[in-house]
Protein backbone atom coordinates (compact mmCIF):
# COMPACT_ATOMS: atom_id res chain seq x y z
CA UNK A 1 0.00 0.00 0.00
CA UNK A 2 2.89 2.43 0.68
CA UNK A 3 4.45 1.89 -2.87
CA UNK A 4 0.85 2.51 -3.99
CA UNK A 5 0.86 5.93 -2.14
CA UNK A 6 3.87 7.04 -3.32
CA UNK A 7 3.63 6.27 -6.59
CA UNK A 8 -0.06 8.45 -6.70
CA UNK A 9 2.10 11.14 -5.10
CA UNK A 10 4.85 11.09 -7.39
CA UNK A 11 1.95 11.09 -10.30
CA UNK A 12 0.51 13.95 -9.19
CA UNK A 13 3.41 16.08 -7.96
CA UNK A 14 4.67 14.84 -11.47
CA UNK A 15 2.07 16.85 -13.27
CA UNK A 16 1.87 19.69 -10.86
CA UNK A 17 5.72 20.63 -11.69
CA UNK A 18 5.18 19.86 -15.86
CA UNK A 19 2.10 22.39 -15.73
CA UNK A 20 4.70 24.77 -13.78
CA UNK A 21 3.25 24.44 -10.28
CA UNK A 22 5.17 24.26 -7.22
CA UNK A 23 4.64 21.56 -5.12
CA UNK A 24 4.86 20.15 -1.11
CA UNK A 25 4.79 16.26 -0.77
CA UNK A 26 4.12 15.57 2.82
CA UNK A 27 5.29 12.18 3.93
CA UNK A 28 6.73 9.87 5.93
CA UNK A 29 9.94 9.57 3.76
CA UNK A 30 11.30 7.45 6.30
CA UNK A 31 13.31 5.17 3.25
CA UNK A 32 16.42 6.64 1.94
CA UNK A 33 14.94 5.90 -1.20
CA UNK A 34 11.87 7.53 -0.65
CA UNK A 35 13.72 10.88 0.34
CA UNK A 36 16.10 10.34 -3.07
CA UNK A 37 12.80 9.46 -5.35
CA UNK A 38 11.49 12.94 -4.05
CA UNK A 39 14.74 14.74 -4.99
CA UNK A 40 15.08 13.03 -8.42
CA UNK A 41 11.65 13.97 -9.19
CA UNK A 42 12.32 17.68 -8.52
CA UNK A 43 15.33 17.59 -10.62
CA UNK A 44 14.10 15.87 -13.42
CA UNK A 45 11.43 18.95 -14.05
CA UNK A 46 14.66 21.12 -13.86
CA UNK A 47 13.10 22.85 -10.30
CA UNK A 48 15.31 23.81 -7.33
CA UNK A 49 14.30 20.96 -4.22
CA UNK A 50 14.64 21.81 -0.41
CA UNK A 51 14.43 18.53 1.58
CA UNK A 52 12.81 19.63 5.18
CA UNK A 53 12.66 16.69 8.25
CA UNK A 54 10.87 17.62 10.65
CA UNK A 55 12.07 15.70 13.88
CA UNK A 56 10.38 16.39 17.66
CA UNK A 57 10.63 14.66 20.72
CA UNK A 58 8.76 11.62 21.32
CA UNK A 59 6.50 12.80 23.96
CA UNK A 60 5.16 15.80 21.64
CA UNK A 61 4.78 13.05 19.03
CA UNK A 62 2.44 10.94 21.04
CA UNK A 63 0.71 13.84 22.71
CA UNK A 64 -0.39 15.12 19.26
CA UNK A 65 -1.28 12.12 17.52
CA UNK A 66 -3.56 11.09 20.93
CA UNK A 67 -4.89 15.03 20.66
CA UNK A 68 -6.47 14.49 17.09
CA UNK A 69 -9.93 14.37 16.28
CA UNK A 70 -11.31 14.22 12.79
CA UNK A 71 -8.00 14.06 11.15
CA UNK A 72 -7.35 11.97 7.58
CA UNK A 73 -4.10 10.74 9.38
CA UNK A 74 -4.25 7.02 10.35
CA UNK A 75 -1.27 7.60 12.89
CA UNK A 76 -2.23 6.70 16.66
CA UNK A 77 0.40 6.52 19.31
CA UNK A 78 1.07 2.34 18.22
CA UNK A 79 1.99 4.44 14.88
CA UNK A 80 4.46 6.92 16.59
CA UNK A 81 6.36 4.10 18.38
CA UNK A 82 6.79 1.80 15.53
CA UNK A 83 8.13 4.82 13.62
CA UNK A 84 10.17 5.86 16.49
CA UNK A 85 11.75 2.51 15.72
CA UNK A 86 12.43 3.08 11.91
CA UNK A 87 16.09 2.54 10.48
CA UNK A 88 16.33 5.95 9.04
CA UNK A 89 19.81 5.86 7.31
CA UNK A 90 21.23 9.02 6.47
CA UNK A 91 18.82 12.33 6.07
CA UNK A 92 20.74 15.55 4.03
CA UNK A 93 17.53 17.00 4.20
CA UNK A 94 17.49 20.45 6.55
CA UNK A 95 16.66 18.80 10.22
CA UNK A 96 13.79 21.31 12.44
CA UNK A 97 12.93 21.08 15.62
CA UNK A 98 9.39 20.92 15.55
CA UNK A 99 8.19 20.00 19.38
CA UNK A 100 7.52 24.03 20.05
CA UNK A 101 4.18 25.08 18.47
CA UNK A 102 3.33 25.54 14.89
CA UNK A 103 4.05 28.99 14.78
CA UNK A 104 7.67 27.94 15.61
CA UNK A 105 8.26 25.25 13.18
CA UNK A 106 6.64 27.26 10.74
CA UNK A 107 9.23 30.45 11.13
CA UNK A 108 12.09 27.73 11.41
CA UNK A 109 11.05 25.95 8.05
CA UNK A 110 10.43 29.25 6.16
CA UNK A 111 14.04 30.33 7.54
CA UNK A 112 15.36 27.00 5.64
CA UNK A 113 13.71 28.21 2.61
CA UNK A 114 15.45 31.31 2.15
Amino acid sequence: MTARVYEAMFDQAGRALAAGHAVIIDAVSARPEQRASIADLARRHGVPFTGLWLDANPGALMRRVSERRRNASDANVAVVEQQLHYELGDIDWVRIDSSGDKARTLELAEAALQ
